[in-house]
C-alpha cells in the first residue's frame, strides 16, 4: 500500500494526539487504534486504510507493536515511527487500571521486539515521547509520515501541543485487551 504510515508505541505514548495532528483533510487521515477496531485483523485494517479518502493514510496504534514483523513485510514501502520513552507512564497507567503484570510485561516485550524490527528498517524513525513537544522533532515526524513539510502548520502544532488529548481510560483498557494477542 503506497502512501501509508504507521505509528507504534506503548499505551500512553501520545498516539491519540498524533492521530489528531496528522489528520489534515483532504491531504492526510490518521486512524487512532484502528487495529483494535478491527479485532486485530491487519486485512481489515488495510481495507479500511485503502478506502480512506486521503492522499496519505496512517494508523497511530499501540496494538501495532505486536505485529511489527508482519507490518514491515506487508507494507515494506510505508513509513514507520516508533515512539519510545514511555515505559514509566505506561506502568503507572497499568497499575492504576489494574492491568495484570503479565499483560504489562507482554506489552513491554512486544515493544522491545518492535524496536528491534524497526531499528533495522530504512523507512523507520524512532523518537522519544518528550521530543513530541519540540516543533523541529514533530516537523521531522510530519515529513517522515507525510513526505513533505509544506502542509505543516506551526500554529496548529502550538495549539495542539497545549491539548492533553487522551483516550477514555475504560475504552483504552478494552482496546488493549482486544488488541493483545496474549489474551
Amino acid at each position: 500500500m503506497r502512501n501509508a504510515f504507521f505509528i507504534l508505541g506503548r499505551p500512553r505514548s501520545r498516539t491519540a494526539w498524533l492521530a489528531n495532528l496528522l489528520t489534515v483533510t483532504p491531504f492526510s487521515f490518521c486512524l487512532h487504534e484502528g487495529l483494535a477496531d478491527f479485532g486485530g485483523s491487519l486485512n481489515l485494517l488495510e481495507r479500511k486504510m485503502r478506502d480512506a479518502r486521503a492522499i496519505k493514510i496512517g494508523n497511530a496504534d499501540t496494538g501495532l507493536i505486536h505485529y511489527a514483523d508482519e507490518l514491515v513485510e506487508r507494507f515494506p514501502d510505508s513509513s514507520f515511527v516508533l515512539i519510545a520513552g514511555t515505559q514509566r507512564s505506561w506502568h503507572l497507567f497499568a497499575s492504576k487500571m489494574g492491568i495484570a503484570d503479565e499483560l504489562r510485561d507482554a506489552i513491554d516485550h512486544a515493544f522491545v521486539e518492535a524496536g528491534h524490527v524497526l531499528s533495522n528498517h530504512p523507512n523507520a524513525l524512532i523518537l522519544e515521547a518528550h521530543e513530541l513537544d519540540d516543533v523541529r522533532s514533530v516537523e521531522e515526524l510530519w515529513a517522515h509520515c507525510l513526505g513533505t513539510t509544506k502542509s505543516f502548520d506551526r500554529a496548529r502544532f502550538e495549539m495542539l501541543r497545549g491539548f492533553n488529548v487522551q483516550a477514555d481510560n475504560a475504552v483504552l483498557l478494552e482496546r488493549i485487551r482486544r488488541g493483545s494477542p496474549y489474551l
